[in-house]
């Protein structure tokens, strides 16, 4: 038994050796190539960082994963001071969810010209984890919110999807939190955006409103004779502290009632038979009216 053993030892080890024989054999040979293929990941590494991203988006344009993984690795692993502009680019162009990560990331810790890159190429990826991540980072980080709110309220952002649902919720999330805020331009932005996302859900948010300063009461009432085209609370759009209390109680009165509606409107649905009295027949949701009726109610309210 241990003299085969030992045999077998001793075949290879002079099968071994005759390999080791041929690396220099065959590294000076011209077929080297058969033998040898570098990474195409250490090929583009190799590159300029512009020529590397334009070859990473021809890669993944046509659907070699290389492109996409050289794109995630190298926003992953920057240093400081690292050019990575033509790699946020390459992303945003393949729109590479799996680039969402560190595109976020780069929103906090990047130059400004960075994140607004980085901002562009999530706008442009678009997916149900971009805004997750959006809504998570502006939760920590005030200026994402106020990027964000900033460009809803401009007409001239037309990149932002405004029609897409996921972003839509993501800012409404956004907007509520502003309200929130100390910051004024937070709070002046988010509430523009509650009124024209329509966020009934945000009342809350703007009765609390009403008894701050009277920079956030104005806010408020304007936010909440557009969002349900109430045009008769009791105060002005100036008001004294007092006078904010009566249209505390009104606003406040108001949302009760259009609450036991909203919960009326839930048991009709829940009625087994589909046949619920008629009392239950009256109820219905909080809705916010067009934009065009809620600026026309506060056209009203302001000329009284």
């Amino acid at each position: 038994m241990r003299s085969r053993c030992w045999c077998s030892a001793w075949r290879l080890g002079r099968v071994t050796g005759s390999l080791v024989a041929m690396v220099p054999q065959v590294a000076s040979s011209q077929d080297f190539g058969k033998f040898y293929r570098p990474s195409p990941l250490r090929s583009l590494d190799a590159l300029p960082p512009a020529e590397a991203a334009a070859a990473a988006v021809v890669l993944g344009q046509r659907g070699d994963s290389t492109g996409y993984w050289w794109i995630r690795a190298r926003l992953a692993r920057s240093r400081p001071g690292e050019d990575v502009m033509p790699v946020i680019a390459a992303a945003a162009r393949l729109r590479d969810d799996g680039s969402t990560v560190p595109l976020v990331l780069r929103l906090r810790s990047g130059t400004p010209r960075e994140q607004h890159a980085a901002y562009q190429a999530l706008l442009a990826i678009a997916t149900p984890e971009v805004w997750r991540q959006l809504v998570d980072q502006a939760r920590r980080d005030s200026t994402i919110s106020l990027r964000i709110l900033r460009d809803w309220v401009r007409t001239t952002a037309n990149q932002l999807p405004r029609d897409d649902p996921g972003f839509r919720a993501a800012s409404a999330e956004i907007a509520r939190a502003a309200l929130r805020s100390a910051d004024p331009e937070l709070v002046a932005n988010g509430s523009e955006v509650v009124v024209q996302l329509g966020a009934t859900e945000a009342i809350p948010s703007l009765l609390a409103m009403l008894m701050r300063d009277s920079t956030q009461y104005a806010l408020a009432t304007s936010a909440l004779i557009r969002l349900t085209g109430v045009d008769n609370p009791p105060a002005g759009p100036v008001a004294t502290p007092g006078e904010q209390r009566l249209a505390w109680l009104f606003w406040n009165d108001w949302w009760q009632a259009r609450q036991r509606s909203q919960l009326r409107a839930f048991l009709v649905s829940l009625w087994p038979g589909g046949q619920p009295p008629s009392w239950l027949l009256a109820a219905r949701r909080v809705k916010a009216v067009p934009l065009s009726e809620g600026d026309a109610a506060l056209r009203r309210f302001r000329s009284r």
